[in-house]
């Protein structure tokens, strides 16, 4: 009898980050710690969970992943924005856990639209940048990309399943 494996979602790929095939990632904070200790993952490509064996993990700023015989950007590019799962048998049980994890709040926002708190569009969400002090977003304005501080201050709100950052920026902010 073969076992069935039961999937979970544990996050997704993001763009393909420099030319040997290494891709960013959003990985869920409850699920680091399994991601980091993976053996094997799992990408959903055509209706179909594809077994993906990772290579190397760098942990900082971004998550950024290589998997073992994805070793260019044309390759890479065919795993872009796809879901990663693990296998169920392989989610550690709390009393199992070991790291503590640094909040990834924000990271998972790349796509999102920015709008002000009396609805007016700021611009697109391009990329998170992990400060010391706080995160940043890079947001497309116009033709330009501006750096917004990510804090208590100016964010008001976030809705995930709509793909929306309400924001009070200070006034001249988008200016500089």
């Amino acid at each position: 009898m073969v076992n069935k494996i039961s999937y979970v979602e544990i996050g997704y790929t993001k763009k393909v980050h420099g030319l040997g095939g290494e891709l960013k990632a959003f990985i869920n904070e409850r699920y680091l710690e399994d991601f980091v200790s993976a053996k094997c993952l799992f990408i959903e490509l055509n209706s179909s969970y594809v077994p993906y064996f990772p290579d190397k993990i760098r942990l900082g700023n971004e998550i950024l992943i290589k998997f073992e015989e994805v070793n260019e950007v044309g390759t890479a590019r065919l795993l872009q924005s796809k879901k990663i799962y693990l296998d169920e048998k392989h989610i550690l049980k709390p009393n199992e856990r070991k790291i503590e994890i640094k909040s990834q709040e924000y990271l998972d926002m790349e796509g999102f639209e920015m709008q002000s708190v009396n609805g007016q569009r700021i611009g697109e969400v391009i990329e998170i940048i992990d400060m010391p002090s706080q995160k940043m977003a890079v947001v497309k304005v116009g033709e330009l990309e501006k750096i917004i501080p990510l804090n208590e201050h100016f964010v008001k709100s976030l809705d995930r399943a709509g793909r929306l950052l309400i924001m009070d920026l200070p006034e001249g902010l988008l200016e500089l």
